[in-house]
């Protein structure tokens, strides 16, 4: 949730032609209004975490062994690969900083 607006972010996985895409999408908090932030990103998506004071949202996605991480504007502008490797796990912390089982630290200021 986009602690700034109220707004929600979510996906929904689809399985098509023997591959998993996902979308990301965003919503209101009334459900009224719905828009579609990430369309056809490859993968099962296995994280999502917004930085609204930095108008940024990462997230990650499992494609078979090889798990990526991503990053593009909260509205789904600029997209971009910033980690691949092969099944760790993400988690946002405090400080402004992702951390990635302890080997890739990125900050976002």
């Amino acid at each position: 949730m986009d602690w700034k607006t109220g707004n929600i972010y979510f996906s929904t996985t689809l399985y098509s032609n023997s591959s998993l895409e996902t979308d990301i999408l965003c919503s209101d908090p009334n459900g009224e209004m719905l828009a579609m932030v990430i369309q056809g990103n490859p993968g099962r998506l296995t994280g999502l975490a917004l930085a609204p004071e930095n108008g940024l949202m990462f997230w990650s996605d499992l494609n078979g062994e090889v798990e990526t991480i991503k990053m593009s504007n909260m509205d789904g502008t600029k997209p971009r690969e910033i980690k691949t490797f092969a099944r760790y796990v993400v988690k946002k912390i405090p400080e402004s900083k992702l951390i990635y089982n302890k080997i890739f630290n990125y900050k976002t200021k």
